[in-house]
């Protein structure tokens, strides 16, 4: 399963890195490719986690969601 946060706030490797480090913190997830120029997250899950989970990693690392799909 793969699914893709848009992203606000996001500028720099720094910032990416904080995204993602906060997504692996989720047991379910495999994969995450952040990209700071298209302002996304491409996070792929062994099993389906909740748009809310996955709004929050990113919110404890400091961004906004603007969408999940």
């Amino acid at each position: 399963m793969k699914k893709t946060i848009f992203i606000e706030g996001m500028h720099c490797s720094h910032c990416a890195g904080l995204v993602n480090i906060e997504l692996f913190g989720i047991k379910e997830v495999i994969d995450v490719k952040v990209s700071i120029g298209d302002k996304t997250a491409i996070v792929v899950l062994k099993s389906d986690v909740s748009n809310i989970v996955l709004t929050k990693a990113v919110e404890k690392a400091g961004y906004k969601v603007v969408n999940i799909n």
